[in-house]
């Protein structure tokens, strides 16, 4: 995600300039698709993959594996996908739909995200401290 659609785009928008590309629209079109890469593709991955990781081991606990992990990494990635090119590809007519259907997507992964880690937390068999809510 950083790398492809993150940094990616961050290059582009900052050598265009130097080509002589005029910054239009575009250059507002794909700073968002920018921001939405590296906030859930770089921010929301990192989170979840150490979560995933920790967050049984705080509460010496069963985590459901490894289904739940796999269906979060392709339903984020899928929907993050889905909204970089929904944004980038602005002036098609498909356009609508591919900034529609990454909310749907994004929920879902979401939800299965924080089902998965609050019944880690709520299996886990260490007494349960008072800041922990």
């Amino acid at each position: 995600m950083a790398l492809t659609y993150g940094i990616g785009t961050c290059a582009g928008m900052m050598f265009a300039p130097a080509f002589g590309i005029d910054r239009g629209l575009w250059w507002i079109v794909h700073g968002q698709a920018h921001g939405v890469a590296q906030i859930f593709g770089w921010g929301g991955l990192f989170i979840m993959g150490v979560s995933f990781h920790v967050v049984p081991r705080f509460r010496n606990g069963p985590m459901d594996f490894p289904w739940p992990q796999r269906a979060v990494l392709v339903l984020v990635v899928f929907g993050i996908s889905l909204r970089f090119f929904g944004r980038s590809l602005h002036r098609r007519s498909f356009s609508p739909e591919l900034l529609d259907a990454p909310g749907v997507v994004l929920l879902a992964g979401m939800l299965i995200y924080a089902v998965v880690i609050g019944r880690a937390l709520y299996r886990g068999q260490n007494s349960r401290l008072q800041t922990e809510a």
